[in-house]
């Protein structure tokens, strides 16, 4: 029951990606979701200047937070403020993408027509995703289809690394939990206890590799 529930919510979110339901707004939640955690830890910490590192690395934009930030303006407030400046920097680089990957899709829509899918590589200087995106959907509207592709295979990819290796985790949880019995404790409970700390986990680590790999990834100095 517990990994059927699990499963359930990770094959709901591979559907949004497959097939576009909702994958605008899941990944505007993983934005959220991203910032608001970080502003959250550095507000008890009272770190602004940690605080404008971590979105840093998240997001490779510098946003400076101020000591008077922290301390003025609730979680939600400031969390909003920064969502707002990262997501909007975000759709503008999104923009640009598009623009310049339409100028070679175009090309090969008019003199190579036989070909009905293109790869664009997308890399944020440590891994490359090659992205495949459907030719003719790109030409009719460039602005939302090319980076829909770039999206959808960034969290699929995400999500599938993830996937495999929490279930490696839950594999081991599974014998682990079953020692408990010499010290008299519940092992079921146990197991849902640590299952769901794991699978939390797992859902922030992949939204913060998906939100950074979108935010920081670009098209190779050579595309």
């Amino acid at each position: 029951d517990v990994m059927n529930g699990q499963r359930e919510v990770i094959y709901k979110k591979r559907r949004h990606a497959l097939f576009g339901d909702r994958l605008s707004i899941d990944i505007a939640n993983m934005f959220y979701d991203s910032i608001e955690a970080l502003v959250e830890e550095f507000s008890d910490l009272q770190d602004a200047e940690g605080l404008s590192l971590e979105i840093l690395r998240l997001s490779g934009m510098q946003i400076d937070i101020a000591p008077e930030d922290l301390k003025n303006k609730n979680i939600d407030e400031l969390t909003n403020e920064v969502f707002q400046t990262v997501y909007t920097q975000y759709k503008a680089k999104c923009k640009y993408i598009a623009e310049k990957v339409s100028i070679v899709i175009n090309n090969v829509a008019e003199n190579q027509p036989q070909y009905k899918n293109i790869i664009i590589p997308i890399t944020d200087g440590k891994k490359q995703r090659n992205v495949i995106a459907n030719i003719a959907k790109c030409v009719e509207n460039p602005l939302v289809e090319i980076p829909i592709a770039i999206e959808k295979s960034t969290v699929l990819g995400y999500i599938d690394e993830e996937w495999k290796e929490h279930l490696r985790e839950m594999d081991d949880l599974k014998q682990s939990v079953q020692n408990v019995v010499y010290e008299q404790k519940d092992p079921l409970l146990i197991y849902k206890l640590e299952s769901f700390e794991l699978f939390k986990g797992m859902i922030q680590r992949t939204n913060k590799e998906v939100v950074s790999f979108l935010l920081r990834g670009t098209l190779p100095m050579s595309a």
